[in-house]
């Protein structure tokens, strides 16, 4: 029993597996959706990419089996029975979209491209019926007159309703005519969408943006290009690479990030919506601290760097502490720094330093301003000396003087000679003086 031919593809189809999900596109040459009778055109099958270099292709007419052989057929002489939708298919392909061909015996046509796509140059042509003089052509968009050169009319393509006229010469004079067609710009590549992996990027770690856009299977060979954003800044310019990497995250990089597709020729662009990325933060800002400030002279100190793992308790942490911006403990799994013994040279400012084991993380404590207190009696000697020591020596000398002129006064008033007392008193005054200024 013979197979019908649907039925072999469906079953070949069946077998193939990479060509699968490709779809092949219809197109005609002369590039017009609508032809006169008598008219000719070739119709092909176009596919972007194929698994096997020889294909069996299998045409159809509004929906119908036609027939299976080469990837185009030609119509030499168009009739009304030509007119329809036609699709086709390869073993290895989906079925393609349907494009309609229209015959017309009309006096004026408006020819225009059977797809067209945004960013496209649309080129339509006002053409009378073969054999047939004519003049005064004249195009149209919503009303309003299009510059056009003769009978075509090339410019941007915008979707709308298009129409031409013009006088065609029959029945011994020229009459006018007209025809009109709507245009429908299909789209070159859609919205672009932001995708983040992984979803949550942890601080440290690399994540990926991608600007995700799909183009028309009919322009899979359109080159586009890609810039991305952070928060309406550009972090990334036009490039054809639709990844931004983000190496070794920081909080920093948390922001609503959007892309932007554009074309080469940058006809066609369009935005992405926003996409909130937050880095999840790995550990928490360190605090330093120490049991009391200021401390005093000889004694012992320990300051800690305290900090909190967020996400995951088993990440391991290094800590280092300085001092005036010198390095006083190099990074280890110690978290504090102790000193026996102050000294007078260990006041400053301290900080300490938390990262990671690759360091891909780092972060600083705020600064801790330490002032190591010398001995209290040392402190009160030294006033003594510096202070006390002045006046007492003035003093003294005052408290001297007055009594050696009292004495010479007595020593005048009574010329006989001193007594074994009193030179005894006048030696125990003069020694007592000087021992104060010996003390100090």
């Amino acid at each position: 029993m013979f197979a019908h031919p649907t039925a072999l593809l469906i079953k070949e189809t069946a077998n193939c597996s990479l060509g699968s999900a490709v779809r092949p596109v219809v197109s005609f040459l002369p590039n017009w959706d609508t032809i006169f009778i008598g008219d000719f055109v070739s119709v092909k099958c176009e596919l972007a990419s194929t698994a096997h270099k020889d294909q069996i292709y299998y045409w159809y007419k509004d929906n119908v089996y036609l027939h299976k052989g080469q990837p185009s057929f030609f119509i030499s002489s168009a009739t009304l029975m030509d007119g329809g939708d036609y699709q086709c298919q390869t073993g290895t392909s989906l079925k393609s979209d349907s494009v309609r061909l229209s015959i017309s015996q009309e006096y004026v046509i408006l020819q225009k491209p059977p797809v067209v796509y945004e960013g496209d140059t649309l080129i339509l042509r006002c053409h009378s019926f073969p054999g047939y003089k004519s003049k005064e052509t004249t195009f149209y968009k919503h009303g309003t007159v299009l510059r056009s050169l003769g009978d075509l009319y090339s410019g941007d393509c915008t979707t709308g309703r298009y129409k031409c006229s013009k006088y065609v010469h029959h029945a011994q004079g020229f009459h006018f005519y007209s025809a009109e067609a709507y245009i429908s710009a299909k789209e070159l590549f859609s919205k672009p969408e932001m995708i983040a992996n992984p979803r949550q990027i942890t601080e440290g770690a690399d994540g990926t943006l991608t600007c995700s856009s799909s183009l028309s299977p009919a322009r899979a060979a359109t080159k586009l290009q890609f810039a991305f954003y952070k928060d309406g800044r550009t972090v990334q310019d036009f490039t054809p690479y639709r990844t931004f990497q983000l190496s070794l995250a920081q909080l920093e990089h948390s922001g609503g990030y959007t892309c932007e597709a554009r074309t080469l020729s940058h006809g066609v662009r369009k935005m992405s919506g926003i996409l909130k990325v937050f880095i999840s933060e790995l550990f928490s800002t360190p605090e330093l601290n120490m049991s009391s400030n200021p401390i005093a002279e000889d004694s012992e100190m320990t300051l800690n760097c305290i900090t909190q793992r967020l996400i995951e308790q088993n990440t391991e942490l290094q800590f280092a502490f300085y001092r005036n911006g010198e390095k006083v403990q190099n990074f280890s799994a110690f978290n504090q720094y102790h000193i026996l013994s102050t000294q007078l040279a260990d006041s400053g400012v301290y900080v300490c330093k938390v990262q990671t084991l690759n360091s891909s993380v780092k972060k600083s404590s705020q600064e801790l301003d330490i002032q190591i207190q010398g001995k209290q009696r040392t402190s009160t000697l030294l006033i003594a000396r510096v202070v006390l020591f002045p006046l007492l020596l003035v003093g003294s000398v005052l408290l001297f003087s007055y009594k050696l002129k009292l004495f010479s006064a007595c020593w005048t008033s009574q010329p006989q000679q001193d007594s074994p007392s009193q030179a005894a008193n006048t030696v125990s005054i003069l020694a007592r003086y000087s021992r104060v200024s010996v003390y100090f």
